[in-house]
């Protein structure tokens, strides 16, 4: 089991950045805070604006909607240095989930049940997992950089 990126005491950093980020409309291959993003890109700023750096997330492109949710997952698994898989059971603050919405989506894990997450007719919001518990399909951790 991997060490979670957000230690407990970096939970309200955590919020705070997320919360940042809510109302910032979708936008297709975006990831501009109050201008647009897209759910494959706005876990990816967060943490980044967390200190994790990583490959940038794949932008959509030409991909069609039912090669998003590979494409995702193959962007995490082709980089255990910077992304370790995690048990459903054991998602943490800070985690990458992928979600099958019948096209792929990004969502970042956040504390007490919730998650951050944009769909285009609502914009980014925080939304409780529970809501899609059934369709989260694999998550991943930051990997903590090496001292």
């Amino acid at each position: 089991m991997s060490t979670p990126f957000i230690a407990t005491a970096d939970l309200a950093r955590l919020r705070t950045a997320a919360e940042s980020w809510v109302g910032t409309p979708y936008a297709a291959d975006g990831c501009v805070k109050g201008a647009g993003c897209s759910c494959q890109l706005l876990p990816s700023a967060v943490l980044h604006e967390l200190g994790h750096t990583h490959p940038p997330a794949p932008a959509r492109g030409t991909l069609r909607k039912v090669e998003l949710l590979p494409a995702m997952r193959a962007w995490l698994e082709a980089h255990p240095e910077h992304f370790a898989p995690v048990a459903l059971d054991a998602i943490a603050p800070g985690d990458v989930l992928l979600i099958n919405a019948g096209t792929g989506h990004l969502a970042l894990a956040l504390e007490r049940g919730d998650m951050l997450h944009v769909w285009q007719h609502t914009g980014a919001h925080i939304s409780a997992r529970a809501n899609i518990v059934t369709r989260i399909v694999g998550a991943w951790r930051p990997v903590v950089p090496a001292l």
